[in-house]
Protein backbone atom coordinates (compact mmCIF):
# COMPACT_ATOMS: atom_id res chain seq x y z
CA UNK A 1 0.00 0.00 0.00
CA UNK A 2 1.27 3.71 -1.32
CA UNK A 3 1.51 6.11 1.50
CA UNK A 4 -0.39 9.16 1.60
CA UNK A 5 0.91 12.23 -0.38
CA UNK A 6 2.78 14.26 2.08
CA UNK A 7 1.87 17.44 0.25
CA UNK A 8 -1.41 18.68 -1.52
CA UNK A 9 -1.43 21.19 -4.06
CA UNK A 10 -4.20 23.19 -5.34
CA UNK A 11 -4.99 24.48 -8.80
CA UNK A 12 -7.57 25.04 -12.05
CA UNK A 13 -6.95 22.94 -14.65
CA UNK A 14 -8.54 24.85 -17.48
CA UNK A 15 -11.34 22.90 -19.77
CA UNK A 16 -9.00 23.73 -22.60
CA UNK A 17 -5.30 24.07 -22.99
CA UNK A 18 -4.16 25.38 -26.67
CA UNK A 19 -0.32 25.03 -27.16
CA UNK A 20 0.86 25.05 -31.01
CA UNK A 21 3.77 23.15 -32.29
CA UNK A 22 5.27 22.58 -35.43
CA UNK A 23 1.65 23.77 -36.58
CA UNK A 24 -0.22 21.39 -34.60
CA UNK A 25 -2.07 21.94 -31.05
CA UNK A 26 -0.51 19.51 -28.56
CA UNK A 27 -2.22 21.26 -25.41
CA UNK A 28 -4.21 18.08 -24.69
CA UNK A 29 -1.12 16.08 -24.23
CA UNK A 30 0.89 18.98 -22.68
CA UNK A 31 -1.42 19.47 -20.03
CA UNK A 32 -1.56 15.55 -19.49
CA UNK A 33 2.41 16.04 -18.87
CA UNK A 34 1.82 18.49 -16.37
CA UNK A 35 -0.81 16.54 -14.33
CA UNK A 36 1.48 13.25 -14.47
CA UNK A 37 4.17 15.18 -13.42
CA UNK A 38 2.50 16.06 -10.50
CA UNK A 39 1.53 12.46 -9.59
CA UNK A 40 5.15 11.43 -9.91
CA UNK A 41 6.45 14.46 -7.68
CA UNK A 42 3.92 12.52 -4.78
CA UNK A 43 1.75 15.46 -4.59
CA UNK A 44 -2.58 15.43 -3.71
CA UNK A 45 -3.74 17.47 -6.67
CA UNK A 46 -6.90 19.33 -6.16
CA UNK A 47 -8.30 21.02 -8.91
CA UNK A 48 -10.58 24.23 -8.37
CA UNK A 49 -13.24 24.94 -11.08
CA UNK A 50 -16.82 26.21 -11.77
CA UNK A 51 -19.32 23.60 -11.14
CA UNK A 52 -20.34 22.97 -15.83
CA UNK A 53 -16.49 22.57 -16.33
CA UNK A 54 -15.50 19.88 -13.84
CA UNK A 55 -17.48 16.48 -15.45
CA UNK A 56 -15.16 16.23 -18.42
CA UNK A 57 -12.48 17.04 -17.10
CA UNK A 58 -13.01 14.80 -13.72
CA UNK A 59 -13.09 11.77 -17.06
CA UNK A 60 -9.36 12.92 -18.25
CA UNK A 61 -7.44 13.02 -15.23
CA UNK A 62 -9.32 10.57 -12.77
CA UNK A 63 -5.82 11.46 -10.74
CA UNK A 64 -7.06 14.64 -9.71
CA UNK A 65 -9.71 15.97 -6.94
CA UNK A 66 -12.22 17.89 -8.57
CA UNK A 67 -13.55 20.83 -6.22
CA UNK A 68 -16.83 23.18 -7.50
CA UNK A 69 -16.45 27.33 -6.88
CA UNK A 70 -19.60 28.51 -5.94
CA UNK A 71 -18.43 31.83 -7.53
CA UNK A 72 -15.55 33.24 -9.66
CA UNK A 73 -13.98 36.28 -11.38
CA UNK A 74 -15.42 36.40 -14.64
CA UNK A 75 -17.01 40.28 -13.68
CA UNK A 76 -12.64 40.75 -13.85
CA UNK A 77 -11.15 38.56 -15.55
CA UNK A 78 -13.56 37.83 -18.17
CA UNK A 79 -13.98 34.35 -17.38
CA UNK A 80 -14.81 32.06 -14.51
CA UNK A 81 -11.36 31.63 -13.00
CA UNK A 82 -11.43 30.44 -9.46
CA UNK A 83 -10.65 32.99 -6.49
CA UNK A 84 -7.59 32.56 -4.68
CA UNK A 85 -9.37 32.23 -1.32
CA UNK A 86 -11.39 29.54 -2.53
CA UNK A 87 -8.03 27.26 -3.41
CA UNK A 88 -7.02 28.40 0.26
CA UNK A 89 -9.92 27.41 1.61
CA UNK A 90 -9.48 24.03 -0.46
CA UNK A 91 -6.40 23.41 1.23
CA UNK A 92 -7.09 24.26 4.69
CA UNK A 93 -9.67 20.97 4.67
CA UNK A 94 -6.79 18.53 3.68
CA UNK A 95 -4.65 16.01 5.99
CA UNK A 96 -1.78 17.19 4.64
CA UNK A 97 0.22 19.52 6.76
CA UNK A 98 2.33 21.14 3.97
CA UNK A 99 0.26 22.74 0.77
CA UNK A 100 0.71 24.43 -2.11
CA UNK A 101 -0.37 26.08 -5.42
CA UNK A 102 0.85 26.18 -8.58
CA UNK A 103 -0.30 26.90 -11.79
CA UNK A 104 -1.78 24.48 -13.97
CA UNK A 105 0.67 24.57 -17.25
CA UNK A 106 4.15 23.88 -14.94
CA UNK A 107 5.30 20.58 -15.46
CA UNK A 108 7.87 19.32 -12.61
CA UNK A 109 11.04 18.26 -13.13
CA UNK A 110 10.31 14.22 -11.21
CA UNK A 111 14.24 14.06 -10.83
CA UNK A 112 14.13 16.39 -7.84
CA UNK A 113 12.77 15.03 -4.57
CA UNK A 114 10.09 18.25 -3.71
CA UNK A 115 9.03 16.84 -0.25
CA UNK A 116 12.77 16.48 1.04
CA UNK A 117 13.53 19.86 -0.29
CA UNK A 118 10.26 21.87 0.72
CA UNK A 119 9.98 20.03 4.46
CA UNK A 120 13.01 21.18 6.49
CA UNK A 121 12.40 24.75 4.64
CA UNK A 122 8.62 25.34 5.14
CA UNK A 123 8.43 26.58 8.97
CA UNK A 124 6.98 29.50 9.40
CA UNK A 125 7.10 30.27 5.67
CA UNK A 126 6.17 30.36 2.21
CA UNK A 127 8.63 29.28 -0.56
CA UNK A 128 7.87 30.89 -3.95
CA UNK A 129 9.22 29.98 -6.82
CA UNK A 130 9.57 31.51 -10.51
CA UNK A 131 8.40 29.13 -13.68
CA UNK A 132 11.38 27.75 -16.63
CA UNK A 133 10.02 28.88 -19.98
CA UNK A 134 10.53 26.17 -22.06
CA UNK A 135 10.63 27.24 -26.09
CA UNK A 136 9.46 23.81 -27.31
CA UNK A 137 7.79 20.70 -25.60
CA UNK A 138 10.29 17.52 -26.14
CA UNK A 139 9.35 15.24 -22.79
CA UNK A 140 7.45 12.08 -22.09
CA UNK A 141 4.69 12.12 -20.21
CA UNK A 142 5.64 13.86 -16.57
CA UNK A 143 9.65 13.86 -17.47
CA UNK A 144 10.75 17.47 -17.81
CA UNK A 145 13.89 17.32 -19.65
CA UNK A 146 14.68 20.29 -21.70
CA UNK A 147 16.12 23.10 -20.72
CA UNK A 148 14.82 27.28 -20.94
CA UNK A 149 15.07 30.45 -19.34
CA UNK A 150 13.46 31.56 -15.90
CA UNK A 151 10.56 33.72 -15.79
CA UNK A 152 11.44 36.61 -13.24
CA UNK A 153 8.72 38.64 -13.63
CA UNK A 154 6.57 36.86 -11.13
CA UNK A 155 5.70 33.25 -9.53
CA UNK A 156 4.36 30.61 -10.09
CA UNK A 157 4.37 27.92 -7.39
CA UNK A 158 4.06 28.80 -3.41
CA UNK A 159 4.57 26.04 -0.91
CA UNK A 160 3.61 26.64 2.76
CA UNK A 161 2.01 25.33 6.07
CA UNK A 162 -1.50 24.17 5.66
CA UNK A 163 -2.16 26.04 9.77
CA UNK A 164 -0.82 29.53 8.18
CA UNK A 165 -4.57 29.54 5.96
CA UNK A 166 -7.33 30.61 8.75
CA UNK A 167 -4.50 33.53 9.87
CA UNK A 168 -3.56 34.80 6.29
CA UNK A 169 -7.45 34.83 5.32
CA UNK A 170 -8.58 36.43 8.53
CA UNK A 171 -9.65 40.14 8.99
CA UNK A 172 -10.45 40.98 5.67
CA UNK A 173 -7.32 39.77 4.14
CA UNK A 174 -8.66 38.15 0.93
CA UNK A 175 -10.63 40.64 -1.26
CA UNK A 176 -12.82 39.09 -3.90
CA UNK A 177 -10.38 39.84 -6.66
CA UNK A 178 -7.11 37.77 -6.71
CA UNK A 179 -7.43 35.06 -8.96
CA UNK A 180 -5.31 32.55 -10.42
CA UNK A 181 -4.57 33.20 -13.81
CA UNK A 182 -4.62 36.64 -13.31
CA UNK A 183 -2.18 39.44 -12.28
CA UNK A 184 -1.00 40.79 -9.10
CA UNK A 185 -2.45 37.37 -6.76
CA UNK A 186 1.30 36.06 -7.23
CA UNK A 187 2.63 39.18 -5.46
CA UNK A 188 -0.65 39.46 -2.90
CA UNK A 189 -0.36 35.73 -1.29
CA UNK A 190 3.36 35.88 -0.10
CA UNK A 191 2.77 39.40 0.81
CA UNK A 192 -0.13 38.21 3.33
CA UNK A 193 2.41 35.83 4.93
CA UNK A 194 4.45 38.75 5.18
CA UNK A 195 2.28 41.45 6.87
CA UNK A 196 0.76 38.19 8.96
CA UNK A 197 4.98 37.59 10.35
CA UNK A 198 6.03 34.74 8.02
CA UNK A 199 8.95 34.11 5.99
CA UNK A 200 9.52 34.56 2.58
CA UNK A 201 12.17 32.59 0.68
CA UNK A 202 12.81 31.64 -2.95
CA UNK A 203 12.78 28.02 -4.31
CA UNK A 204 15.69 28.17 -6.12
CA UNK A 205 16.61 24.06 -6.46
CA UNK A 206 13.37 22.74 -7.87
CA UNK A 207 12.77 22.87 -11.53
CA UNK A 208 9.00 23.39 -12.79
CA UNK A 209 8.54 23.98 -16.75
CA UNK A 210 6.40 26.02 -18.79
CA UNK A 211 6.02 25.84 -22.68
CA UNK A 212 5.65 29.57 -23.31
CA UNK A 213 2.76 30.25 -25.26
CA UNK A 214 0.96 33.72 -26.51
CA UNK A 215 -0.10 35.79 -23.91
CA UNK A 216 -3.07 38.40 -24.57
CA UNK A 217 -2.17 41.13 -22.15
CA UNK A 218 -5.23 43.11 -20.42
CA UNK A 219 -3.60 46.55 -19.29
CA UNK A 220 -7.19 47.72 -17.77
CA UNK A 221 -6.98 44.08 -15.52
CA UNK A 222 -3.55 44.97 -14.90
CA UNK A 223 -4.55 48.60 -13.64
CA UNK A 224 -7.28 47.62 -11.61
CA UNK A 225 -5.27 44.07 -9.58
CA UNK A 226 -2.28 46.87 -8.95
CA UNK A 227 -4.69 49.54 -7.47
CA UNK A 228 -6.38 46.57 -5.12
CA UNK A 229 -3.40 45.93 -4.26
CA UNK A 230 -1.64 48.77 -3.32
CA UNK A 231 -4.76 49.46 -1.12
CA UNK A 232 -4.54 46.40 0.32
CA UNK A 233 -0.45 46.95 1.84
CA UNK A 234 -2.11 50.36 2.81
CA UNK A 235 -5.49 48.65 4.83
CA UNK A 236 -2.77 46.06 6.53
CA UNK A 237 -0.04 47.36 7.22
CA UNK A 238 -0.36 48.99 10.09
CA UNK A 239 0.70 48.86 13.84
CA UNK A 240 4.13 49.26 13.77
CA UNK A 241 4.59 46.50 10.65
CA UNK A 242 7.62 48.31 8.75
CA UNK A 243 9.39 48.46 11.90
CA UNK A 244 8.69 44.01 12.52
CA UNK A 245 9.15 43.74 8.72
CA UNK A 246 11.50 45.83 7.30
CA UNK A 247 11.58 44.65 3.87
CA UNK A 248 8.53 45.63 3.46
CA UNK A 249 8.99 49.47 3.93
CA UNK A 250 9.71 50.54 0.52
CA UNK A 251 6.43 48.55 -0.44
CA UNK A 252 4.24 50.40 2.30
CA UNK A 253 5.75 53.48 1.36
CA UNK A 254 4.98 53.16 -2.62
CA UNK A 255 1.22 51.87 -1.96
CA UNK A 256 1.06 55.06 0.59
CA UNK A 257 1.78 57.11 -2.61
CA UNK A 258 -0.04 56.17 -5.20
CA UNK A 259 -3.52 54.92 -2.28
CA UNK A 260 -5.69 57.79 -3.38
CA UNK A 261 -5.35 57.66 -6.93
CA UNK A 262 -5.79 53.94 -6.65
CA UNK A 263 -8.95 53.87 -4.69
CA UNK A 264 -10.61 56.28 -7.25
CA UNK A 265 -9.05 53.97 -10.31
CA UNK A 266 -11.14 51.00 -8.72
CA UNK A 267 -14.31 53.22 -8.32
CA UNK A 268 -14.47 54.11 -12.08
CA UNK A 269 -12.79 50.73 -13.57
CA UNK A 270 -13.87 49.41 -16.65
CA UNK A 271 -12.19 46.86 -18.87
CA UNK A 272 -13.12 48.81 -21.99
CA UNK A 273 -10.69 51.61 -21.15
CA UNK A 274 -7.64 51.43 -19.77
CA UNK A 275 -5.38 54.21 -18.53
CA UNK A 276 -3.62 54.85 -21.39
CA UNK A 277 -6.77 55.63 -23.13
CA UNK A 278 -8.67 58.19 -20.70
CA UNK A 279 -6.57 61.31 -21.47
CA UNK A 280 -6.67 62.47 -18.01
CA UNK A 281 -3.18 64.13 -17.34
CA UNK A 282 -2.54 62.75 -14.28
CA UNK A 283 -2.87 59.17 -15.70
CA UNK A 284 0.34 58.63 -17.02
CA UNK A 285 1.94 59.55 -13.61
CA UNK A 286 0.40 56.81 -11.51
CA UNK A 287 0.81 54.23 -14.39
CA UNK A 288 4.14 54.85 -13.71
CA UNK A 289 4.03 55.25 -10.31
CA UNK A 290 2.26 51.50 -10.44
CA UNK A 291 5.17 50.01 -12.48
CA UNK A 292 7.57 50.78 -10.18
CA UNK A 293 5.46 49.45 -6.93
CA UNK A 294 5.23 46.33 -9.23
CA UNK A 295 9.03 46.43 -9.55
CA UNK A 296 9.37 47.04 -5.87
CA UNK A 297 7.51 44.73 -4.74
CA UNK A 298 8.68 41.88 -7.14
CA UNK A 299 12.79 42.43 -5.70
CA UNK A 300 11.16 42.47 -2.47
CA UNK A 301 10.01 39.30 -2.66
CA UNK A 302 12.64 37.96 -4.73
CA UNK A 303 15.04 39.46 -2.07
CA UNK A 304 13.64 36.98 0.93
CA UNK A 305 11.67 38.45 3.58
CA UNK A 306 12.38 37.35 7.31
CA UNK A 307 15.53 35.92 7.16
CA UNK A 308 16.88 34.42 10.20
CA UNK A 309 14.59 36.83 12.34
CA UNK A 310 13.27 35.02 15.47
CA UNK A 311 9.70 36.31 14.09
CA UNK A 312 6.82 33.11 15.02
CA UNK A 313 3.58 32.88 13.23
CA UNK A 314 2.10 31.48 15.98
CA UNK A 315 3.06 34.77 18.32
CA UNK A 316 -0.27 36.81 18.91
Amino acid sequence: MSAAPEIAIATSIPPRTTREQGGFNIGAQYQADCVASWVAAGFKILSVNVPDEIPLLAERFPQVEFVPAERDARAIAGRPTPLIEDLLRALARQEQSIVGIVNADLCMAVSDNWADYIRPAIESTILIGHRLDLPSWSTAAGELQATGIPYTGGFDLFFFERDAIDKCLSADSAPNCYSIGMPWWDFWLPTVFALQGYRVALLEKLVAGHLIHPVKYDPAAWEYMGAQFALYVQRHALNGVAQSVPELAAVIERARVIEPRAAKEIRSWTRERPLAERGDKFSERYRINLEYFCGETLMTLRNAIGGERARSHAAE
